[in-house]
């Protein structure tokens, strides 16, 4: 175990890192706020079935790959674009982020990760500025910008694209719901979509989408809420892991198996014991054949 894991009270801890009361009190606040993040809440459910897994697993070389596949996917799940927030917050900042990141993959992986630690790490690195900006980063990824549009599980962006208006639209899925209120939040969401499109509040040529919840297991479900001109389309990519770990470029492909293996336990052992991948469905059609898909 890391000496930054210390089983501590963390008000003792704090102190013996030559943390004032007063400060104390900051760093607690920050601590509470990062542990109560629905996002900071999907990492360490990872983080936990990954210690379980790991500490099951009596032989060493397999406990090194599934190591290596979880670290390659489980941490893009902290930031929606890590390249974009080094680039803006600078070497500092992803240095100390790597660091702390790299202490709870490996408390987990020795079978010491509790969430009330790894939420205090990210309290006291920077002197709570990495906590400041990731919880500035978080908050503002679940508010829709001016211009998108935002459901409760939902979310849009749009952007031109050869000419036309492309509505890209993103399922994000909270991690406390089950699997059946999913379902039923994303037909609450595209029922509201339909009449924000139908009322023309949003203007667009085409939508699209792209995600694991695209599934060929979700097929009939998927029917019922998206309809058939919709499921008919969608397009099952064939992801090779190995290039795509390497491939810095696609980080949005990256989030959106990190938010699979972060919501599905079953996606999280597939991946890290088996090294299977979750399927990524893919769909575009144009806006009328949308509203008539969900209409019918």
């Amino acid at each position: 175990m890391t000496e930054s894991f210390r089983e501590d009270p963390t008000k003792d801890v704090l102190r013996a890192e030559g943390v004032s009361d007063l400060e104390s009190e900051h760093y607690n606040e920050l601590t509470s706020k990062i542990e109560a993040s629905p996002i900071f809440g999907r990492l360490c459910g990872v983080l936990v079935l990954f210690q379980d897994l790991v500490q099951h697993e009596e032989n060493q070389t397999k406990r090194e790959e599934m190591r290596g596949r979880f670290a390659a996917l489980y941490l893009v799940g902290l930031e929606y674009n890590p390249q974009e927030m080094s680039e803006v917050f600078g070497d500092a900042y992803a240095a100390e982020r790597e660091r702390v990141i790299n202490e709870a993959e490996e408390s987990a992986y020795f079978g010491k990760f509790t969430a009330q630690d790894f939420a205090r790490q990210i309290s006291l690195a920077l002197n709570g500025e990495l906590a400041t900006m990731l919880l500035v980063h978080w908050e503002r990824a679940a508010e829709s910008t001016e211009g998108e549009w935002q459901g409760k599980v939902l979310n849009t962006d749009f952007f031109e694209e050869d000419g036309k208006r492309i509505m890209e639209l993103h399922i994000h899925p909270p991690s406390e719901l089950n699997p059946v209120e999913l379902m039923r939040l994303i037909k609450h969401d595209i029922a509201d979509l339909k009449d924000a499109l139908i009322k023309k509040e949003y203007a667009c040529d085409m939508v699209r989408m792209e995600s694991w919840l695209l599934s060929k297991k979700l097929e009939r479900v998927l029917r019922s809420i998206l309809g058939r001109r919709i499921v008919d389309r969608i397009e099952i990519e064939n992801i090779d892991p190995v290039s795509l770990l390497d491939d810095e470029t696609q980080w949005k492909r990256k989030l959106i198996l990190s938010e699979a293996i972060s919501f599905n336990p079953n996606c999280a052992r597939d991946w890290i014991v088996e090294g299977i991948l979750p399927e990524i469905g893919k769909v575009e059609i144009e806006k009328n054949l949308f509203l008539d898909s969900i209409s019918s």
